[in-house]
């Protein structure tokens, strides 16, 4: 065999071991991140079709029972809890459990949604005297899409909500997920559990934090004159009238993440400026549970999978945990 076929072949079989070994990883990283199947129920709001999990006390998810006072639980695919959820071990289901069987709880959370989807929810569904509403943050909620634009727009027909000036027009709108030829290449690979494990790590390094898009979001948390900032805060305002329009009371909180569990981690003090921002300027009071995790949880990454970094069902009893155990929460409960 002369030099030049051995190299070919040796790349060969060094290229096609290393396929190998990446499929066999993936499928590793696919099995290790699975979890029970859970039944939804799919509600039209606005032309939006929105998948909510069925509840474990009524007939459908949003079929309220004959109960006086519920709770609405509004949020994201961290406050739906869907790996979780089978096991009844979500924190909606866990308050559910801890309350006792006087307050209905109602989980809204649904995956990839933000707050123009609350104000929407808030809007259909009623919501009267005695009820009790949570809304639950998270990093991604300053990312307004193309979608949430023409929500933003509707409802500042009704609500005093503000509307981004990249919001004003259908036109106007730019897609700032897909700005940089690496943010195009990774909606083609991001589904790829390797390569969210590779993100995932890459991530947690300083100096390649700036490369990904979530460090761009998340830094508008702190932007109070950026667009998102102001949307953001308004839709806030707007949620806090229409619950106590009703005769109802709202607590907001966020969930923190839980893959670094550590007193100095630099996204809760994000948040803190963002809460301080928002209480002084806003009057909008936002629960902080950081503070309660790093004192109680048992280890520092209480995430669900190597690749999945929502929460894991001891951190959803967490935070369940510590709304049960704030004062504003517990008052609340006694009226």
């Amino acid at each position: 065999m002369s030099w030049i076929k051995k190299i070919v072949f040796n790349s060969a079989l060094i290229l096609g071991s290393s396929i190998s070994g990446l499929f066999l990883f993936e499928f590793f990283l696919i099995f290790e991140n699975r979890f029970k199947p859970v039944e939804k129920t799919v509600v039209e709001i606005n032309g939006e079709s929105y998948p909510f999990l069925k509840g474990v006390s009524t007939e459908g998810t949003l079929q309220k029972s004959s109960k006086s006072r519920h709770l609405f639980i509004l949020g994201d695919s961290f406050t739906e809890g869907i790996v979780c959820a089978a096991d009844n071990a979500n924190f909606p289901s866990h308050l559910s459990e801890m309350i006792g069987a006087d307050i209905e709880v109602i989980n809204l959370g649904v995956n990839g949604k933000n707050t123009a989807d609350y104000v929407d929810f808030l809007d259909y569904f009623e919501v009267v005297v005695g009820d009790l509403a949570i809304i639950t943050l998270y990093d991604n909620d300053m990312i307004i899409s193309e979608r949430n634009c023409g929500q933003i727009r509707r409802q500042a027909e009704k609500h005093e909500v503000y509307v981004p000036k990249f919001c004003s027009s259908e036109k106007a709108f730019v897609d700032k997920s897909s700005a940089g030829l690496l943010k195009v290449v990774n909606k083609y690979v991001k589904d790829f559990k390797t390569v969210q494990l590779l993100k995932e790590s890459a991530a947690q390094v300083p100096a390649l934090q700036g490369f990904f898009y979530r460090d761009e979001y998340r830094n508008s948390w702190n932007d109070f004159k950026a667009e998102e900032n102001k949307w953001l805060r308004s839709s806030l305002r707007v949620m806090q009238e229409q619950v106590q329009r009703a005769g109802g009371n709202v607590i907001f909180t966020y969930y923190p993440n839980t893959n670094n569990i550590t007193r100095d981690d630099y996204r809760h003090q994000i948040w803190t400026r963002f809460l301080d921002y928002a209480e002084e300027q806003d009057g909008i009071k936002i629960l902080d549970p950081y503070p309660y995790f790093v004192a109680v949880a048992p280890e520092k990454s209480m995430v669900w999978s190597l690749t999945d970094k929502h929460p894991n069902c001891a951190a959803h009893k967490i935070m369940a945990e510590f709304l049960m155990g704030s004062a504003r929460f517990s008052s609340i409960l006694e009226e």
